[in-house]
C-alpha cells in the first residue's frame, strides 16, 4: 500500500496531535479529581461558610473532569476524520527512527552532535540523512 507523501505527513500530525491532546486531557483530569477529593475532604472536615466554599470546589473540580473528557472526545472526532490516526501509528515509528538513525538534530544535545559531525563537511552528512531518507521512502 503506497500512501501519497501529503496524506502520510496530514496522518502523522493528526497522530502527533492526538497524543498531545490525550496527554493535556490526562493532566486536566487528574488536576480536577485532585480538586474534587481535596475539597471533599474539606466539606467533611471544616464547618461555617468556608464550608459551602469546599462544596462549590467539588463542583468545580467535577466540572473540570467534564470539560476535559467532552472536550478531548470533540476534538479526537473532529481530528480522525480528517486523517484516520490509526494507519498511521506503524508510520510514525518508522518515522521517528528513521529521525533518530539520521540524527536529526531535535534538541541542544543533538544539535551540538550535528554540528560536530558538520566539521567534516556538509556533503558526507547529506548523503547519510538522504539515504536514511530514500530507504524510509521505499519503507513507506
Amino acid at each position: 500500500m503506497t500512501v501519497e507523501p501529503w496524506d502520510l505527513a496530514r496522518r502523522l500530525v493528526v497522530g502527533f496531535v492526538l497524543d498531545l491532546i490525550r496527554d493535556r486531557a490526562r493532566i486536566l483530569t487528574f488536576a480536577g479529581a485532585f480538586v474534587a477529593v481535596v475539597s471533599v475532604v474539606l466539606v467533611a472536615v471544616i464547618d461555617g461558610p468556608v464550608r459551602w466554599l469546599a462544596g462549590l470546589t467539588v463542583l468545580l473540580g467535577l466540572a473540570m473532569i467534564v470539560v476535559s473528557w467532552l472536550a478531548r472526545k470533540v476534538a479526537t472526532a473532529l481530528l480522525s476524520r480528517v486523517a484516520p490516526p490509526e494507519l498511521a501509528e506503524d508510520q510514525r515509528d518508522r518515522v521517528t527512527s528513521a529521525i533518530e538513525e539520521a540524527g536529526i538534530p531535535t534538541g541542544p544535545i543533538s544539535g551540538a552532535k550535528f554540528a560536530w559531525r558538520l566539521r567534516r563537511g556538509v556533503g558526507t552528512e547529506f548523503d547519510r540523512v538522504m539515504d536514511v531518507a530514500q530507504r524510509l521512502q521505499a519503507e513507506l
